[in-house]
């Protein structure tokens, strides 16, 4: 096994302003049940620290083979001002950090935010 990293990237007005102190979770399932892997806040520059995450080994994604060369993990990113995004299926590789742009919508003053998460499913990659 290996080590990979995982670093958010939280903007709005298409990338345009970065989003300081959006709380960012890293999870995987293990069976029935959903790991917290990491939790960060982001800067001032709307990024977080990397959380690490194990990944397959390095060399299984230098040549084909049936073996997925990545671990995947789901990124949540909540902040009191924008609607919630949740992203799964975040591929994660051997000794490489993974940046997960993502751009968070505001909510409309008196919206109903209840449960309102806005959900992307990363496909995998024809490696």
């Amino acid at each position: 096994m290996a080590e990979g990293y995982i670093i958010a990237q939280v903007y709005t007005s298409r990338a345009i302003i970065p989003i300081m102190d959006a709380s960012v979770s890293i999870t995987q399932e293990k069976g029935d049940k959903r790991v917290v892997i990491g939790f960060r806040k982001t800067n001032e520059n709307g990024k977080t620290y990397p959380v690490t995450i194990t990944t397959p080994n390095e060399e299984l994604s230098l040549s084909p083979g049936l073996r997925t060369p990545f671990t995947t993990c789901d990124v949540q990113i909540e902040h009191p001002d924008f609607y919630t995004i949740f992203i799964k299926d975040v591929q994660i590789f051997a000794n490489t950090t993974s940046i997960q742009n993502a751009e968070l919508v505001p909510i409309e003053s008196g919206a109903n935010t209840k449960n309102a998460v806005e959900a992307f499913r990363v496909l995998p990659q024809d490696l």
